[in-house]
This record gives C-alpha cells, structure tokens and sequence, in this order.
C-alpha cells in the first residue's frame, strides 16, 4: 500500500504539476498564499508564474513551442525492422437501430488507412492529385468505380460575379 502512494505521488508530481500551464495556475494559487508570511516573495511568485502562464497561452508563444517538438519528429522513419503497427482507435459512428451496423469515424478511418500505407510502405510526400487520390480509394478499397475526375483543379473556391 505504502508502494502505491509514491508511485500515484511522483506521477502527480512528475505529469500533472510541472507540466505547464498547470505549474503556473499552481504558483498563481501559492504566491498569494506565500504574500502573508513573506510579502515580496508570495508577490513576486504570483506576479512571475501569471506573466508565464499569460506567455504559456498566447498562440505565438504555444505555436513556436509545438513547431520545436515536432522538428524532433524524424519526418521519413525507417520501418524495415518494424515487427507490428500499431493502430489506436479514435471515433465510431454508433448505429442508429438495429438494421444499420456500427461504422469507423473520421478519425479512425484516417488512423486505419495510414496504418495500411506504413504497411505498404508509401508513406511520404503525395505525388499524386487528390482527385486520383480519391478515386484509386473508392476503387481499390471501396469497390466503386469512379466516372471521372478532375486532376487539373488549382482551387475548390468560387468566385462571386
């Protein structure tokens, strides 16, 4: 039992309040808290963790911090000793009555179809219009022949006259 209260102890300490913003809103709660002992240090915590948790929320600051974690995503991985892949479910679109049947959602059918081009190994950089694109998935997955397409497009959006 004394085993079990570490471990939920450090994986509070180590996922939920270091992390930010949670740290932030922590000190934010701890300085005030910290102003009616020592009244310039529970000041100065409050003020400094606000202005990170303000600088933690602005889309400028959080962008750059999301395009510095993706950069250590290896873009184009090696998957020749890859034994398994592995599909996590996202979404399912439930029946409505009994006639119908349960049906993969969005998120899901993306995750599945990604899994199947890491399998078949042309993961990478699209080639190819979105128009064949489609086309070679309702053909070749779905079963549905496709009467034409139209590869040429530059853009969907219309012009008002």
């Amino acid at each position: 039992m004394e085993r079990l209260g570490k471990d939920i102890t450090s994986s509070l300490l180590s996922y939920g309040f270091l992390a930010p913003p949670t740290i932030f809103i922590v000190l934010c709660l701890l300085g005030p808290l910290a102003a009616l002992v020592w009244r310039r240090t529970g000041i100065a915590i409050a003020l400094t963790s606000g202005l990170c948790l303000f600088a933690a929320a602005t889309p400028a600051l959080s962008s750059y911090l999301l395009r510095q974690l993706e950069a250590e995503i290896a873009e184009h991985g090696d998957f020749a000793a890859a034994q398994a892949i592995v599909v996590l479910g996202g979404d399912v679109l439930a029946a409505k009555d009994d006639e119908h049947h349960d049906m993969l959602g969005p998120a899901s059918l993306e995750r599945v179809l990604y899994a199947a081009a890491a399998y078949c190994g042309v993961l990478g950089r699209a080639h190819q219009s979105l128009a064949s694109l489609m086309k070679e998935i309702l053909e070749t997955d779905i079963g549905i022949p496709v009467t034409w397409t139209k590869n040429k497009s530059e853009t969907t959006w219309k012009t008002q006259r």
